[in-house]
């Protein structure tokens, strides 16, 4: 691990398979907090991405860093409401998204978020 003077660097590489959830269903209106706080209680996310669609309304992939995480999460949020929203989501596990599309997740979240299956 490379310390430097304002935050520790934990180097790691990018998810393989099916780590991705696809959250459709959303207000227009909610954000990735929303999206980050609903998911963060499952596991450890690597990013969150959330796009407008051109009906009204936007879709989020949320990126874990293993499958069994995301299986977990699709499985237990299907049907949550999300952010001021009175509409269930929808969920489904695919693969991740490209690292063009999403927003990365800051660093200071990442350290603040435990993935609860990974041990102490």
């Amino acid at each position: 691990m490379e310390t430097t003077d304002e935050v520790d660097v934990i180097p790691c590489r990018a998810p393989a398979g099916d780590t991705g959830v696809a959250v459709f269903d959303l207000e227009e209106s909610t954000s990735v907090e929303d999206v980050e706080r609903v998911f963060a209680t499952f596991g450890l996310i690597y990013r969150v991405a959330l796009e407008q669609q051109a009906n009204g309304g936007s879709f989020a992939v949320v990126t874990y860093f293993s499958e069994k995480t995301a299986a977990k999460a699709a499985e237990r949020a299907n049907g949550a409401t999300i952010g001021l929203s009175s509409r269930p989501c929808q969920t489904r596990v695919m693969p991740p998204l490209p690292t063009r599309f999403a927003k990365i997740l800051p660093l200071d979240k990442v350290l603040q978020i435990r993935d609860p299956s990974l041990p102490p």
